[in-house]
């Protein structure tokens, strides 16, 4: 855990002590970030944005007239819910004396799974903001996530045989099968209301699937989509 940590911090304070001398800010940020994990989506599947909070501290440094390179550290919840219908047919099996025995038969069930995702992430951006005559800043890049709360839980709803068997609310949790570590792509833009605060508004698409191992049912790679929006203020040197 210590290495962790160590990992997130030392590019910061790298960064901070090689631009001591240089045109250096730092930033204070904060807002919400909507969004959801994307992905194959079955036929009749919904889905639901989460809207959790977000925040960062940051640095830059202007290495240029109209540029400057930006590193922060963020915490956020990236969440998002999703109703996916199940069916198929399976094998019917019993439990004699602690031992797995085939029966002669097979049953048809259908049903839906309802889960949530709300995975909370240490991140770190590393972009490159444009500045110009107007006031918008664009500012592209990449990030890289550490997970630190994987959670992906929820409920299965299942009818057997047209209605011979019935299991309502049955829990889940496949948290464990998330991926540990996320990075990505980021692109957005501020909007300076006066000259060290503004408006933020990001984009942020993970270029890894955050499932380690698919649970059953799921296809494919699930990619982190989201948006991230708040106020900052900025403290130039």
């Amino acid at each position: 855990m210590q290495l962790l940590k160590l990992l997130f911090l030392l590019p910061l304070f790298l960064f901070l002590s090689l631009t001591a001398s240089a045109q250096l800010s730092v930033q204070v940020a904060g807002g919400l970030v909507s969004g959801s994990p994307m992905g194959p989506i079955p036929e009749g599947a919904t889905g639901q944005p989460g809207v959790r909070f977000w925040g960062e501290f940051g640095a830059e440094y202007r290495f240029a007239e109209r540029l400057g390179l930006r590193l922060g550290l963020q915490l956020a919840t990236k969440a998002g819910r999703y109703n996916t219908p199940v069916s198929g047919e399976q094998q019917a099996e019993a439990n004699i004396f602690g031992a797995e025995v085939r029966l002669p038969f097979r049953f048809d069930y259908e049903g839906n799974v309802e889960g949530l995702f709300a995975n909370r992430y240490w991140q770190i951006p590393l972009t490159v903001a444009w500045y110009n005559d107007s006031r918008l800043i664009p500012f592209a890049g990449l990030y890289w996530a550490r997970n630190a709360r994987p959670y992906h839980r929820g409920f299965i709803n299942i009818e057997v045989s047209n209605g011979l068997v019935e299991i309502r609310n049955q829990s889940f949790d496949e948290s464990a099968g998330l991926r540990a570590w996320d990075w990505g792509l980021v692109a957005g833009t501020d909007f300076r209301i006066l000259d060290g605060l503004g408006f933020s508004l990001a984009a942020q698409y993970g270029l890894i699937s955050i499932l380690e191992t698919n649970p059953d049912g799921f296809e494919g790679a699930f990619r982190n989509l989201y948006l991230t929006g708040g106020v900052y203020i900025r403290i130039n040197r």
